[in-house]
Protein backbone atom coordinates (compact mmCIF):
# COMPACT_ATOMS: atom_id res chain seq x y z
CA UNK A 1 0.00 0.00 0.00
CA UNK A 2 1.38 3.65 -0.75
CA UNK A 3 1.29 5.79 2.18
CA UNK A 4 2.30 9.62 1.76
CA UNK A 5 5.34 10.01 3.99
CA UNK A 6 6.60 13.54 2.97
CA UNK A 7 4.72 15.89 5.54
CA UNK A 8 7.48 18.03 6.05
CA UNK A 9 6.67 19.33 2.49
CA UNK A 10 2.80 19.89 3.24
CA UNK A 11 3.17 22.62 5.41
CA UNK A 12 4.07 26.08 3.86
CA UNK A 13 7.37 28.12 5.19
CA UNK A 14 6.96 31.25 7.43
CA UNK A 15 9.68 33.20 5.28
CA UNK A 16 11.29 32.29 2.16
CA UNK A 17 14.44 34.35 0.83
CA UNK A 18 15.82 34.43 -2.12
CA UNK A 19 19.37 35.72 -2.77
CA UNK A 20 21.72 36.30 -6.25
CA UNK A 21 25.21 37.00 -6.08
CA UNK A 22 26.92 38.86 -8.97
CA UNK A 23 30.71 38.07 -9.73
CA UNK A 24 33.96 39.50 -11.47
CA UNK A 25 35.10 36.84 -13.15
CA UNK A 26 39.45 37.26 -13.16
CA UNK A 27 42.14 35.20 -15.48
CA UNK A 28 44.45 33.79 -13.45
CA UNK A 29 48.39 34.29 -14.99
CA UNK A 30 50.47 31.55 -14.25
CA UNK A 31 53.52 32.60 -15.92
CA UNK A 32 54.87 29.03 -16.41
CA UNK A 33 53.59 27.39 -13.28
CA UNK A 34 50.80 25.11 -15.38
CA UNK A 35 53.40 22.01 -15.08
CA UNK A 36 53.30 23.01 -11.08
CA UNK A 37 49.57 22.59 -10.84
CA UNK A 38 49.63 19.96 -13.27
CA UNK A 39 51.45 17.57 -10.51
CA UNK A 40 48.86 18.13 -8.07
CA UNK A 41 45.64 17.75 -10.00
CA UNK A 42 44.65 17.68 -13.83
CA UNK A 43 42.04 20.76 -13.10
CA UNK A 44 44.09 24.11 -14.24
CA UNK A 45 42.10 26.68 -12.34
CA UNK A 46 41.83 29.74 -15.59
CA UNK A 47 39.67 32.14 -14.28
CA UNK A 48 38.08 33.28 -10.22
CA UNK A 49 34.94 34.42 -9.50
CA UNK A 50 34.79 37.29 -7.22
CA UNK A 51 31.63 38.21 -5.74
CA UNK A 52 30.68 42.10 -5.87
CA UNK A 53 27.55 42.43 -5.26
CA UNK A 54 24.23 40.59 -4.20
CA UNK A 55 20.30 40.99 -4.42
CA UNK A 56 17.99 39.55 -2.04
CA UNK A 57 14.40 39.44 -0.97
CA UNK A 58 12.32 37.82 1.94
CA UNK A 59 8.88 36.50 1.34
CA UNK A 60 6.94 35.67 4.03
CA UNK A 61 3.65 33.16 3.46
CA UNK A 62 1.16 35.38 2.77
CA UNK A 63 3.44 36.57 -0.65
CA UNK A 64 4.45 40.07 1.01
CA UNK A 65 8.29 40.90 -0.32
CA UNK A 66 9.80 42.63 2.72
CA UNK A 67 11.59 44.18 0.09
CA UNK A 68 14.84 43.75 -1.77
CA UNK A 69 18.21 44.43 -0.36
CA UNK A 70 20.90 45.27 -2.98
CA UNK A 71 24.63 45.54 -2.58
CA UNK A 72 27.61 46.39 -4.69
CA UNK A 73 30.76 46.61 -3.20
CA UNK A 74 34.05 44.99 -1.13
CA UNK A 75 33.50 42.08 1.14
CA UNK A 76 30.15 41.40 -0.27
CA UNK A 77 30.31 37.74 0.94
CA UNK A 78 30.81 39.12 4.45
CA UNK A 79 28.24 41.92 4.21
CA UNK A 80 25.76 39.39 2.90
CA UNK A 81 26.06 37.08 5.76
CA UNK A 82 25.99 40.09 8.05
CA UNK A 83 23.00 41.45 6.51
CA UNK A 84 21.36 37.84 6.66
CA UNK A 85 21.70 37.34 9.98
CA UNK A 86 19.99 40.58 10.96
CA UNK A 87 17.29 39.40 8.65
CA UNK A 88 16.83 36.30 10.95
CA UNK A 89 17.15 38.42 13.93
CA UNK A 90 13.91 39.83 12.32
CA UNK A 91 12.10 37.05 11.43
CA UNK A 92 12.47 35.67 14.46
CA UNK A 93 11.15 38.36 16.65
CA UNK A 94 7.94 38.15 14.57
CA UNK A 95 7.61 34.94 15.04
CA UNK A 96 7.94 35.13 18.62
CA UNK A 97 5.34 38.25 18.82
CA UNK A 98 1.78 36.44 20.36
CA UNK A 99 -0.76 36.94 17.41
CA UNK A 100 -4.75 37.01 18.29
CA UNK A 101 -6.24 33.35 17.94
CA UNK A 102 -9.33 33.56 15.54
CA UNK A 103 -11.57 30.28 16.63
CA UNK A 104 -14.94 30.39 15.26
CA UNK A 105 -17.74 28.60 16.33
CA UNK A 106 -17.23 25.84 13.88
CA UNK A 107 -13.54 25.64 14.24
CA UNK A 108 -14.14 24.94 18.01
CA UNK A 109 -17.02 22.03 17.12
CA UNK A 110 -13.68 20.61 14.81
CA UNK A 111 -11.45 20.84 17.20
CA UNK A 112 -13.29 18.73 19.79
CA UNK A 113 -14.30 16.30 17.22
CA UNK A 114 -11.20 16.28 15.92
CA UNK A 115 -10.60 12.01 15.80
CA UNK A 116 -7.91 11.95 13.17
CA UNK A 117 -4.22 13.91 12.29
CA UNK A 118 -5.31 16.44 9.61
CA UNK A 119 -1.76 15.79 7.95
CA UNK A 120 -0.96 11.92 7.92
CA UNK A 121 -5.00 11.14 8.73
CA UNK A 122 -4.60 8.57 11.18
CA UNK A 123 -6.51 8.44 14.25
CA UNK A 124 -5.88 10.46 17.00
CA UNK A 125 -7.71 8.03 19.58
CA UNK A 126 -5.46 5.49 19.79
CA UNK A 127 -3.12 5.01 23.09
CA UNK A 128 0.00 5.82 21.05
CA UNK A 129 -1.57 9.18 19.46
CA UNK A 130 -3.25 10.69 22.42
CA UNK A 131 -0.92 13.16 22.65
CA UNK A 132 -1.82 15.59 19.71
CA UNK A 133 -1.54 19.48 18.63
CA UNK A 134 -3.65 22.11 17.50
CA UNK A 135 -2.18 22.88 14.40
CA UNK A 136 -2.44 26.91 13.63
CA UNK A 137 -1.69 29.23 10.37
CA UNK A 138 -0.71 32.95 10.44
CA UNK A 139 -2.25 34.85 7.59
CA UNK A 140 -2.68 38.83 7.34
CA UNK A 141 -5.84 40.22 8.81
CA UNK A 142 -8.03 43.61 7.87
CA UNK A 143 -6.03 45.47 8.92
CA UNK A 144 -2.41 44.38 7.78
CA UNK A 145 -1.33 42.80 11.36
CA UNK A 146 -1.31 39.04 11.51
CA UNK A 147 -4.29 36.47 12.94
CA UNK A 148 -3.92 32.79 13.61
CA UNK A 149 -6.78 30.78 12.23
CA UNK A 150 -6.91 26.82 13.67
CA UNK A 151 -6.46 24.07 10.62
CA UNK A 152 -6.38 21.34 12.76
CA UNK A 153 -5.03 18.38 15.12
CA UNK A 154 -1.95 16.54 14.54
CA UNK A 155 -0.19 14.20 16.52
CA UNK A 156 3.35 15.58 17.99
CA UNK A 157 5.26 12.62 15.62
CA UNK A 158 3.93 14.57 12.79
CA UNK A 159 4.33 18.28 14.15
CA UNK A 160 7.95 17.35 14.43
CA UNK A 161 8.45 15.86 11.44
CA UNK A 162 7.00 18.50 10.05
CA UNK A 163 9.17 21.00 11.46
CA UNK A 164 12.03 19.30 9.75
Amino acid sequence: MVVFQNHNKQMKAPYVTYADFEALVRKIFFFGREDEKREKSYTVETEHHEAFGYSYTVVRSDGEDLGPKVYRGINAVGTFFREILQEEVKIRESLAASKPIVMVHENWIKFKSATDCHICNKSLIKDEFLDSLPVWSVEEDSEGGEKCSYKGQRHKKCFYTAQN
